[in-house]
């Protein structure tokens, strides 16, 4: 057995060995061609010529003479030779197969066309608000006398059975608004009627004034109108306002501790038919009373006690106040009394609604509609109706009445330095700057010690 095993070793070696010699020696023909073509790819440009033959060789020679004024013109992609027919360099053929496996370019994106600049005028809307004409004035006071005689026929019959005539036969016009503006501020415009229904000595004036002490005992005190006598004897010493122009005196203090729930400011508003309170409480008061007041249809006038109080107290007796509240889409102003003439009506109403068109955001593209109403509640008959919507109408912003920034620059003696001057903005800020710089001189700051 040990024999046959070292006899049969050198068979397999020599049968073996041979083939391995060939192989080497004599490389197939198929084996060249797919090297020969794999080449350029693997770039090994230098070796492929080595391993084929004579006829490769000059095959190889004419096409990379070929390829080589191709990569000179730097032809497009689509022109280009298959990545086998150059083999002149790595460099070259590098650059080619790159050529040719890049894929198509993308198509290049189209941005749309810019819109016309047409488009963006009409975008914008009309810069200019319309307000009322004269023609279409003149067509709602003719709707305005037509509707002063059938309202009153209609409130004829609850007239005579009334207890009090003045207050249910009141006549107020009403506007309602399409497109509400919260950024306008609300205001209160202040007309002379040429026909009132008030008149002097008939009608009752409510005063509201200051008051005189700010200590604690008077806020305490059991007796309210301490302060408002007082008052009575000063308005008749200094401005000769005697009891018969006025019906009472409250000071601020005493409107505060005597009408507080909402049933005691709708009695004092139903108390009196003018209630005026001075110029420097007024926004207190307007502030006290608030909606609960003014949804009686009262209003409340400011009164200047430094320039003719008295004139002022008898101007007021023919004003009507029309409040503008843009945020709201309804509101009503008094014009009279069905007791008055009908031209009488017809012609305080013409002025009432000329007046609001023209202060209202929008004016009258922003009016809905207007209709003569009662006071107490009942049919209401339509003046003007418009079919607009809210999209239609155009409200300009607000303008700004002060810059709160602009300051006021003045001398202060308790500074110290010449050179220094004040500077108060209408914000209420104060600063001090340098006279010729006009910088901010800041506070020095107070060294702090150190343990």
């Amino acid at each position: 057995m040990v024999k046959n095993t070292k006899k049969s070793l050198p068979k397999n070696i020599a049968k073996s060995a041979p083939v391995v010699g060939k192989a080497a020696a004599k490389p197939s023909p198929v084996l060249a061609k797919v090297s020969a073509k794999a080449a350029p790819v693997q770039v090994k440009a230098k070796t492929a010529p080595v391993a084929l033959g004579k006829e490769v060789a000059v095959d190889t020679v004419k096409k990379g003479q070929a390829g080589g004024k191709t990569t000179k013109k730097a032809p497009p992609p689509k022109k280009t030779q298959g990545p086998g027919k150059s083999t002149k360099s790595a460099a070259v053929i590098q650059i080619q197969t790159d050529e040719n496996t890049k894929t198509a370019p993308p198509p290049t994106k189209v941005s749309p066309a810019p819109p016309p600049k047409k488009a963006k005028k009409e975008a914008k809307g009309p810069a200019k608000e319309a307000v009322i004409t004269p023609q279409e004035l003149g067509e709602i006071v003719a709707q305005v006398k037509k509707a002063v005689v059938a309202q009153k026929q209609l409130m004829a019959t609850n007239i005579t059975n009334s207890l009090f005539p003045e207050v249910d036969g009141g006549v107020t016009i009403e506007f309602c608004l399409k497109k509400s503006a919260p950024k306008h501020p609300p205001t209160t415009k202040y007309i002379s009627l040429p026909h009132s229904e008030k008149v002097a000595g008939e009608t009752s004036v409510c005063l509201i004034l200051p008051d005189i002490a700010k200590t604690k005992e008077v806020n305490t005190n059991a007796d309210t109108e301490i302060e408002a006598r007082k008052w009575a004897e000063a308005l008749e010493e200094k401005h000769g306002i005697t009891k018969d122009i006025y019906s009472k005196v409250y000071t601020l203090r005493q409107l505060k501790r005597e009408v507080k729930s909402r049933e005691q400011i709708k009695a004092f508003a139903n108390s009196y038919d003018i209630v005026m309170a001075s110029s420097n409480v007024y926004k207190m008061v307007i502030a006290h009373l608030g909606k609960h007041f003014l949804a009686n249809h009262k209003s409340l006038y400011p009164l200047n006690l430094k320039i003719n109080p008295k004139g002022k107290i008898a101007e007021v007796i023919n004003k009507c106040a029309i409040r503008i509240c843009p945020s709201k889409s309804t509101t009503s102003v008094k014009i009279g009394n069905i007791t008055q003439g009908d031209e009488e009506l017809a012609t305080n109403g013409a002025l009432v609604i000329e007046t609001f068109v023209q202060h209202v955001p929008g004016h009258l593209d922003n009016i809905r509609s207007i209709h003569l109403c009662p006071l107490t509640g009942g049919t209401s008959l339509p003046l003007f109706i418009s079919s607009g919507g809210p999209n239609d109408v155009v409200i300009k912003a607000p303008a700004t009445i002060f810059n709160p920034d602009e300051e006021v620059l003045g001398e202060l003696t308790t500074l110290g330095d010449d050179n220094h001057v004040v500077a108060v903005a209408k914000s209420g800020r104060v600063l001090v700057r340098d006279a010729t710089t006009g910088q901010v001189i800041k506070k020095k700051k107070k060294a702090t010690a150190t343990k």
